[in-house]
């Protein structure tokens, strides 16, 4: 299979084009390099990051456990599904690990970075319904752009732009901060959020 047309339909505008590239990708072995199926993770779609992280899992030797850890927050059951599969797999120790977060949480106390992401994607889902450009909602998403996990950053960013009002100074250096952060998506939402508060 030529991998050409593979890699470039990574990019591809439609979810689902960018999801069967990355299936079809994972399977390519080491043909596709790994920064490219890393790239693939960062994307916003569901089934391009559970894609992803399936075709990371089988090149778990080459990838961060870091990675595999973080994504045990991120707010799709699939994506998590997979993170616990590739863990209990190759380490199970880096799963152990993360116990105590659980049981802090179970006991109704704060989460930490990692479980506690799911936490904050709920919170900046309700401040994201209810549209209201009020001081502590601002606060609290500016708050979640330094969040360790680059979705709770993308999704704060986001709404600080669908809110666009009364967003202060300090929000704003904040996002233009973001445009150096390492994932793409973050730098996207920040640029998007940014044109849309500076109209």
């Amino acid at each position: 299979m030529p991998l050409e047309p593979l890699i470039s339909a990574l990019d591809d505008q439609h979810w689902y084009v960018r999801a069967s590239a990355v299936e079809a990708s994972g399977k390519q072995g080491d043909r596709i390099p790994i920064e490219t199926l890393l790239s693939a993770f960062y994307d916003e779609d569901i089934s391009v990051r559970t894609n992803a992280l399936t075709a990371l899992g089988r090149r778990v030797e080459q990838v961060p456990l870091e990675l595999f850890v973080a994504a045990l927050g991120d707010e799709a059951f699939s994506v998590r599904e997979v993170a616990i599969e590739v863990l209990r797999m190759a380490a199970p120790a880096a799963l152990t690990a993360v116990v105590p977060e659980a049981m802090a949480m179970v006991q109704g106390k704060p989460g930490g970075t990692i479980l506690g992401s799911l936490t904050q994607m709920h919170i900046i889902d309700t401040i994201n319904k209810l549209a209201l450009p009020l001081v502590p909602f601002i606060a609290k998403l500016t708050t979640l752009l330094d969040w360790p996990y680059w979705h709770v950053r993308v999704r704060a960013t986001q709404t600080l732009g669908k809110l666009h009002h009364n967003i202060p100074d300090a929000t704003i250096e904040r996002l233009h901060a973001l445009h150096n952060d390492p994932v793409k998506a973050v730098r996207q939402a920040a640029s998007a959020a940014l044109t849309t508060i500076m109209a």
